[in-house]
C-alpha cells in the first residue's frame, strides 16, 4: 500500500499515528456527548416534568415552550402512548426527538418531549467535523513527513551509495558523524576492508601458487619430453613417460585455471568454446579411476555443445563431476551428457543422504564416508565456485532409478 521503502514507511507511520490520535480523541468526545446527553438533556426533562407535575391542577397547554412539550392522560399522541417508562429516542418527521416518559403516584402516564432536539442537530455537526479534522490530520501528518523524511533518509541513502561505490575512505564526511549513521559507516568502512584484505590475500596467494607450481610443471614436462626421446631401448617405459607427461600437463592446466579463477569475472574473457572435445578428453582421463569395477563410463553427445568460457575452467568443471562420479560409483555406469545449453553427470552411485543435500557444496564436505577416501570435499566446492564465477546455474537431482545427478545451466 505504501511501498517498502523506508521513506515511505516513516511517511506511513505519521498518517497512521495521526489518525490514531485523532479517533482517540473522537471516542473521548462521542463518550463525553453521552454523559452530555444524560446530564443536560435528559436532567432539563425530569425537572420540566417535575415542574409540571406540581402544577397539575393548574390548566396549561400541552404545549410548553416552542421547545418543551408535556402530556398525560388522554392528552397524550397515540404515536408515544405505547412507550416504556424512561427515556427515548424517536424519529418524527425526519427529525430525533428526546422523550422521557414516566408515571405519577396515581399510575398515570406522562410525556416530557423536547421538540425542536438541538441537540441532536449540534451532535451531527460536531462529527461531521470530527470526520474532516481526522482526514486534515492524516493528510498534514503525510505532508510534514514527507517533508522532514527527507533529511532523515539522506544520511541512509548517501551511505548506501557510498557503500556501493566504494568511496568510504578515510576523509568521508559520513565516517565523521557522532550518531548512529556515523558508527554504522565506520562499521561497514571496517567490514569492508577486512574483506578487501581477505580478498586480496587469497588472490595473491593463488598467483603465488600458480607461479611456484609453473616452473616445477616446466621442469617435469621437459624431463618426460628428453625420456620421451631416449626411450627406444625400453619400450616398456613408454606407459609410464606418457602418464607422467600426461599428468604434468592436465596439472597445469589446473594451476592456469585457479589463476583464472581469482580474476574478476567482468575482466575475465570468455571465447565461444566447443566443449565435446573437452569432455571427450576428460572421459579419457577418469577411466583408469574405474579399474577393476563393473561401472560403464560413457559420453552422451551427438553434436558440438557451444559456451562462452575458458577451456581450463570448463575442463575442471568436468573433470571434477566426472571424478567425484567414478569415485563413489561400485557398479552401473556413470554418463556425461551433452545438450544445447545443458551439461549433465549422471552416476548409478548410492546417492546422498539428506544431511548432506543441504551443505553439499560446501567445502569439506564430504557424500559416502565409508567408500574410500572419500576425496577431500573441495572438488564440488570448487565447482560451485566457477559455475557461479561464470554466472552458470548447478542443480542437484536424485534420478527415478537412484543415484546422483548434476545438472549445469549455460549461460547464453
Amino acid at each position: 500500500m505504501f511501498g517498502s521503502s523506508l521513506r515511505n514507511r516513516i511517511v506511513a507511520a505519521y498518517a497512521l499515528l495521526a489518525v490514531a490520535v485523532c479517533v482517540f480523541f473522537a471516542v473521548m468526545v462521542f463518550f463525553a456527548r453521552q454523559q452530555i446527553e444524560k446530564y443536560v438533556v435528559h436532567r432539563r426533562l425530569e425537572t420540566v416534568a417535575q415542574w409540571r407535575l406540581a402544577r397539575a391542577d393548574t390548566p396549561m397547554a400541552a404545549e410548553m415552550t416552542p421547545e418543551i412539550a408535556f402530556y398525560r392522560g388522554p392528552t397524550m399522541p397515540a404515536s408515544l402512548a405505547s412507550l416504556q417508562p424512561g427515556f427515548h429516542e424517536i424519529e418524527d418527521h425526519e427529525q430525533t426527538l428526546d422523550v422521557l416518559v414516566g408515571r405519577t403516584p396515581g399510575g398515570e402516564r406522562y410525556v416530557a418531549v423536547d421538540l425542536v432536539s438541538d441537540f441532536e442537530r449540534i451532535e451531527k455537526q460536531l462529527m461531521v467535523g470530527l470526520g474532516l479534522c481526522i482526514a486534515a490530520a492524516a493528510v498534514l501528518a503525510a505532508v510534514l513527513a514527507r517533508a522532514t523524511a527527507g533529511r532523515v533518509i539522506s544520511p541512509v541513502t548517501g551511505l548506501a551509495q557510498a557503500v556501493r561505490q566504494g568511496s568510504l575512505a578515510p576523509g568521508q564526511l559520513l565516517l565523521t558523524r557522532e550518531d548512529e549513521i556515523g558508527q554504522l559507516a565506520r562499521t561497514f568502512a571496517e567490514r569492508t576492508d577486512e574483506l578487501q584484505r581477505v580478498l586480496t590475500r587469497e588472490r595473491l596467494f593463488t598467483g603465488d601458487v600458480s607461479h611456484e607450481l609453473r616452473t616445477p610443471l616446466a621442469v617435469i614436462l621437459g624431463a618426460a619430453e628428453v625420456l620421451q626421446s631416449r626411450i627406444g631401448a625400453h619400450p616398456e617405459l613408454q606407459a609410464a613417460v606418457e602418464r607422467i607427461e600426461r599428468t604434468a600437463r592436465n596439472t597445469a592446466h589446473r594451476v592456469s585455471a585457479l589463476l583464472l579463477l581469482s580474476r574478476a569475472p567482468e575482466v575475465l574473457d570468455a571465447p565461444r568454446t566447443d566443449l565435446l572435445p573437452l569432455a571427450q578428453r576428460e572421459v579419457e582421463r577418469c577411466e583408469p579411476l574405474l579399474s577393476g569395477k563393473p561401472v560403464q563410463l560413457r559420453l552422451d553427445a551427438s553434436e558440438p555443445c557451444w559456451a562462452f568460457v575458458r577451456p581450463e575452467l570448463a575442463e575442471m568443471i568436468l573433470g571434477n563431476l566426472l571424478r567425484n562420479a567414478c569415485l563413489y560409483t561400485e557398479q552401473g555406469e556413470v554418463v556425461l551428457r551433452l545438450r544445447p545449453g545443458l551439461v549433465e553427470v549422471q552416476d548409478s552411485g548410492p546417492g546422498l543422504p539428506p544431511s548432506v543435500r543441504a551443505q553439499l557444496f560446501e567445502r569439506y564436505v564430504r557424500g559416502v564416508e565409508h567408500l574410500g577416501d572419500g576425496g577431500s570435499g573441495l572438488g564440488l566446492a570448487i565447482v560451485k565456485r566457477i559455475v557461479e564465477h561464470l554466472g552458470w546455474d548447478i542443480r542437484y537431482e536424485t534420478p527415478p532409478g537412484g543415484g546422483s545427478r548434476f545438472s549445469i545451466r549455460l549461460a547464453g
